[in-house]
């Protein structure tokens, strides 16, 4: 895939990429500059497999959807992918449902909200988020 420069749309989800696959997905999103929308959902990707992604991904200025729902990431991916949502100015659709997330990387990604104003779609259901984390 780091051949891939022009590709707009990339999906592989329910894939068992695991974190291994998704850190090495992360270095082939570095010259995939046109990508638009990614889709890594059932992927069994945990904290350090998004983490590798999220470092790339917050560099990118054209994703418009990140779909990383159904994985067994938590709060410290969750963080991570604040960076993302706080930096975008792009992204409109991130879905992150079916995960580990508990009241910590939720308000992390809240917190993140206040700067991407263009963001209509955001889809937490079925994490571990408490009445703290909804606040």
């Amino acid at each position: 895939l780091i051949s891939c420069s022009s590709l707009s749309s990339l999906c592989l989800a329910a894939t068992q990429m695991a974190d291994d696959g998704a850190t090495s997905l992360s270095l082939s999103l570095a010259g995939m500059r046109c990508l638009s929308y990614l889709n890594l959902a059932s992927s069994s990707i945990g904290d350090s497999g998004v983490t590798a992604l999220a470092q790339q991904l917050h560099r990118h200025t054209s994703i418009g959807s990140l779909l990383l729902s159904d994985n067994s990431f938590g709060d410290s991916g969750a963080a991570e992918l604040s960076r993302i949502v706080r930096n975008s100015s792009a992204l409109r659709e991130l879905g992150i449902s079916r995960n580990n997330i508990g009241d910590d990387g939720a308000a992390a990604i809240a917190e993140a909200l206040a700067t991407c104003p263009i963001l209509t779609i955001l889809d937490m259901g079925m994490n571990s988020i408490g009445a703290d984390g909804i606040e």
